[in-house]
């Protein structure tokens, strides 16, 4: 019967359960809806990420195309940590077959007019779906109006919100802060450039206007006020707005606004992405407050890059290994490539070089895994150096995974690091081998010490470790007792050596036990 039931539990498991094939990346929903959110309100929804493959998972990059949204990520060893915009959204988690993640949205809608929106966060992974793009959705409605309560015909109050005394009437001379050309286009922009305008407002009241605050949203930077000659610094804004005065306008005074978009931030924008950012400038001016400076634009990908990033495949150390992308344009002519910066740790180097293919200007990025680079996952970024007014730089993403000279099979396949034993008959023992092999047998590996450790009792696991050949291969046979007395058992081999790679290895064991069977031998003891 249990055999049955594990068979229905699968049917009705909302993934599939035999894994894919290599990483694959599973999502608890496709899209995130907001619903209505008041304006100036924040929310925070969460989306899991399970790795549903039968190999690692590397989620590389998270982004969102508009920094109305911050991201935070949790996984088992990496708690709520936010995601940096400023690095591409680089993560660089891996995660085990089975292992889940959580993303955490926060939205603030205090930039956002009222209206429809959607918002997208882009996870690049090295599933073969590669970059997937959740939409965000979500309507920002304007705050409402409490109504004073009236009776009806019958004399009974109506239940509403409760009467509040309205906000009296300014009296004698105001501010009002005007301005001609509240929406600056700035055209096509080349992704990584960061154009800079200067707004220009004026008094037109009769009292004087106090800035009270001025700020920006979705990569924009506030690099300058002016108010006069007085100069005040994006640094001095973020002192000045805690006593809720920037700066002062007298009637028909003006000042200025200098604002910058880093495009480069923008994760996940497209070539012809439409770019909106807005800037609210806070004021004593009580009929526009606050008032609403808008850029808008179009994103144009300078830079063709083939292949997009660096994916390795898995590299033994020691072994060199080299890889390229090449990069070129149909946007920019006057535009070099004169360095490249490869992450610190000393793994990869990388070699520009420029060529002619065709009549047009190209340039190869090679990129190498050094000899002496250290085992494990290379998640990372090769920043190129940019010679052009407008593009400083470029990000090209490197993946690789790098594996030591000693190999483990589980079930007999490498890289499963595991030993499954599936559903087992309750009136048999059980054993499954783990295979060690080293490739390189000048540095030896000797397996000291195996210990199994389980959730349940140890009585039930066994071990027994066969030197097949000194130094070079061992097979760690696990044996699991018949009269093991739960449904499921799990737990792990823990190998320690002397290795300077593997000095320790931990190995995962589970199975479930089935004992719907009789016994061995009980319907003869029976009859």
């Amino acid at each position: 019967m249990l055999g049955l039931a594990l068979f229905v539990l699968t049917a009705l498991a909302p993934s599939p359960s035999v894994p894919a094939e290599g990483p694959g990346l599973q999502l608890s929903s496709p899209a995130l809806d907001f619903g209505s959110l008041t304006a100036g309100s924040t929310a925070r929804l969460k989306l899991e990420l399970q790795s549903n493959g039968d190999s690692a998972l590397e989620i590389q990059n998270l982004g969102v195309n508009c920094e109305c949204c911050k991201l935070r990520l949790s996984a088992p060893r990496r708690l709520n940590v936010p995601i940096d915009h400023a690095n591409n959204g680089h993560v660089g988690l891996s995660l085990e077959p089975g292992q889940k993640a959580s993303l955490s949205v926060t939205l603030d809608t205090s930039g956002l007019e009222p209206g429809t929106h959607q918002k997208e966060c882009v996870i690049a992974t090295n599933s073969p779906s590669g970059t997937i793009k959740v939409p965000l959705n979500l309507e920002v409605v304007a705050p409402s109006v409490p109504e004073h309560d009236h009776a009806d015909h019958a004399g009974h109050a109506h239940e509403r919100a409760p009467i509040t005394a309205p906000a009296p009437t300014p009296t004698g001379p105001q501010p009002k802060i005007s301005i001609e050309t509240p929406t600056h286009n700035v055209g096509e922009v080349l992704r990584g450039e960061k154009p800079t305008h200067v707004f220009e407002f004026k008094n037109t009241g009769e009292a004087e206007l106090v800035v009270q605050d001025v700020r920006s949203t979705c990569t924009c930077t506030l690099t300058r006020l002016w108010f006069g000659e007085e100069e005040v610094s994006g640094e001095q804004i973020v002192e000045l707005r805690r006593d809720r005065k920037i700066g002062t306008v007298p009637p028909g005074g003006t000042a200025k606004v200098e604002v910058q978009i880093d495009t480069g931030k923008l994760s996940g924008a497209r070539d012809g992405y439409p770019l909106r950012k807005s800037i609210r400038v806070m004021s004593n001016d009580t009929t526009q407050n606050p008032l609403v400076l808008n850029l808008e634009g179009t994103i144009v990908q300078a830079f063709q890059i083939e292949p997009r990033d660096l994916r390795f495949p898995v590299v033994r150390k020691g072994e060199p290994t080299s890889a390229s992308v090449v990069i070129s344009s149909d946007k920019v002519d006057d535009y070099n490539i004169t360095g490249a910066t490869t992450p610190v740790g000393g793994s990869l180097e990388a070699r520009v070089t420029e060529f002619e293919e065709e009549g047009k200007r190209k340039f190869r990025i090679d990129v190498k895994i050094l000899e002496n680079a250290d085992v494990g996952r290379i998640a990372d970024n090769i920043s190129l150096s940019i010679d052009h007014p407008k593009v400083e730089s470029l990000q090209i993403p490197v993946y690789a995974e790098i594996r030591p000279q000693v190999a483990f099979f589980g079930n007999g396949r490498e890289g499963t690091e595991r030993l499954d034993f599936g559903v087992m008959d309750g009136g048999e023992d059980r054993t499954l081998s783990l295979r060690i092999e080293n490739l390189n047998p000048d540095v030896p590996y000797v397996p000291k010490t195996v210990e199994l450790i389980a959730r349940t009792g140890k009585e039930w696991f066994q071990h027994e470790v066969e030197e097949v050949k000194p130094g070079v291969e061992y097979n760690i046979h696990v044996s699991i007792a018949k009269d093991i007395d739960v449904r499921f058992f799990n737990g792990k081999v823990r190998v320690e050596s002397d290795h300077p790679d593997v000095p320790l290895k931990l190995i995962d064991f589970r199975g479930w036990v089935d004992r719907s069977k009789p016994e061995a031998g009980s319907e003869a003891e029976g009859s």
